[in-house]
């Protein structure tokens, strides 16, 4: 069964100078094995400060898994494992909407926790449907 995910970049840190654009490819870094199989779908939403107090939230991919793979060096000697996939499906980047009700699911739900690679719930995965317009898998 096709498991929904949901991914965060911070972009411009310390530990990652790159905005997710710069990868060039649909793909997850990750420092711990997940049990993501071909055909999962991740969702990629990157966080980029703006200030002390404030963190812009873009959903800036959505892929079909296609294969798992090992990390190239020059990423990060810290991660160990990569999900990647073919394309996006998103055709443009998607900043938060704070008045809209499912960008404040995923604010609430993932991204005032300590984000990173999680199993989202139906409801999160309906939301994310919801902002991107994507219906099709």
């Amino acid at each position: 069964m096709q498991q929904h995910w949901l991914a965060y970049h911070q972009a411009h840190s310390e530990e990652n100078p790159f905005p997710y654009a710069a990868l060039e490819q649909s793909i997850v870094y990750s420092k711990e094995e997940f049990r993501l199989n071909a055909g999962d779908i991740i969702w990629m939403i990157q966080g980029e400060k703006i200030s002390n107090k404030e963190t812009r939230y873009t959903l800036v991919d959505c892929f079909t898994v296609h294969a798992k793979a090992t990390p190239p060096a020059i990423v990060s000697d810290d991660f160990l494992y990569a999900y990647k996939g073919k394309k996006s499906l998103l055709t443009l980047p998607l900043e938060l909407d704070k008045s809209n009700e499912d960008w404040q699911l995923i604010h609430q739900k993932f991204l005032t926790k300590r984000p990173g690679l999680k199993k989202v719930t139906t409801i999160e995965a309906t939301a994310l449907k919801n902002i991107s317009g994507i219906t099709k898998f």
